[in-house]
């Protein structure tokens, strides 16, 4: 526990726990057009299947990496109009354009295979690369 404050500290969670408490805190926070709130939801099963391998859950992990290349792929057909709103949704809301954070979703597509991959290479996994 952290002094005074009644809550368990990082340190002190199981493998996994601290890093869902902070993504269900980061989904809390309020978005604007700047943050594209449009990758959001691949983004977020992406971060899930990290914590699936951080706890060594293998089919948690596979099954949201395959709900982050899914949601990927539905968003690629549009991806060009929706990275130019976010290019001026950031002129809008910060006033310049942006210095990073424009998302590249076949370079997030890129990621989730090289887990993928990364998994199927593990010893007695059960996990094919797709």
């Amino acid at each position: 526990m952290r002094a005074g404050s009644g809550k368990p500290s990082i340190w002190t969670l199981p493998t996994g726990i601290a890093a869902t408490n902070q993504l269900r805190a980061a989904l809390e926070e309020p978005t604007t057009a700047a943050d594209q709130p449009w990758s959001l939801l691949p983004r977020v099963c992406f971060v899930q299947a990290l914590i699936a391998v951080a706890r060594h859950d293998t089919p948690e992990a596979v099954r949201r990496l395959d709900e982050a290349r899914a949601a990927w792929d539905r968003l690629l057909p549009r991806v060009g109009a929706l990275t130019s709103e976010g290019y001026l949704a950031n002129l809008l809301d910060l006033g310049r354009p942006p210095v990073l954070g424009l998302v590249e979703p076949q370079r997030e597509l890129d990621r989730i295979q090289a887990l993928r991959e990364g998994l199927a290479a593990r010893p007695g996994s059960p996990v094919e690369v797709a």
